[in-house]
């Protein structure tokens, strides 16, 4: 099988569809496993029989490979790229290893739909404005802080996060998606209220969105502890003194 399709077609059978890390698939791998809509979307495309995982259980692909791939597909040099799409990686990528140091030029870096676990050797990527890590392993931030002063954009939706601990040097960001992961605790969702910039934030399918939610208090209550929010799970946020402006 392996020796029949390319990584690219890889890649591009297990891709999610659409801009954001926002899924239709329900099965938000809560398991550890790729959710099953997509591992049913690439049997299809590569003509593999049901239930045939083996290139998913191979050795992991590295940073380094991965970058291989990318420049052979795009006749692009990693270190003068300023966006690399390394996501959906077949076998998937389960560390950012040092390879990452030569993105010094990178400001949008993909890396969604792999095995991730850590945030780690960002030091390098100065530059380093948009950073998607949906759908991965990660269980908190640590490592984020490398790219405090310039990341705008941390998509992160579908890991296994329940702390928000160093979220704080975030000093640029903007835009933060983090829908289905676990965190329950309004101690953890204040944090959000120490970015300065934050204005989108997605928040849907944490524990603690869901039982608020079912309360029909979700909305006040988030943006009551984080005020300066424009947009809170897609939809705008509106202000009592705009309701009065009306």
């Amino acid at each position: 099988m392996a020796a029949a399709a390319s990584a690219e077609e890889c890649a591009r059978a297990l891709t999610p569809a659409g801009p954001s890390n926002q899924s239709s698939d329900s099965s938000n791998r809560r398991n550890g496993e790729y959710p099953s809509g997509l591992v049913a979307n690439a049997e299809k495309r590569l003509g593999v029989e049901k239930g045939d995982h083996s290139v998913l259980r191979a050795k992991a692909t590295t940073i380094k490979e991965a970058l291989a791939r990318w420049e052979e597909k795009t006749g692009q040099k990693p270190s003068d790229a300023k966006e690399i799409k390394l996501y959906a990686q077949i076998p998937p990528i389960e560390k950012m290893d040092a390879s990452l140091s030569m993105l010094a030029n990178c400001e949008k870096l993909s890396l969604s739909t792999n095995c991730i676990e850590k945030i780690a050797n960002l030091n390098g990527l100065s530059n380093l404005t948009m950073l998607p890590l949906g759908r991965n392993l990660l269980k908190n931030i640590y490592g984020i802080e490398a790219v405090g002063d310039t990341l705008e954009e941390l998509w992160i939706s579908y890991n296994f996060i329940e702390k928000l601990k160093g979220i704080h040097v975030m000093k640029k960001l903007k835009i933060l998606y983090m829908s289905n992961n676990l965190v329950k605790d309004w101690a953890e969702f204040v944090k959000l209220a120490e970015l300065p910039c934050l204005e989108d934030l997605v928040f849907v399918g944490n524990p603690l969105e869901e039982k608020h939610s079912a309360e029909n208090n979700w909305i006040d209550e988030a943006t009551k502890r984080v005020p300066k929010l424009k947009k809170l799970d897609g939809t705008p946020v509106i202000k009592e003194d705009e309701e009065e402006d009306n």
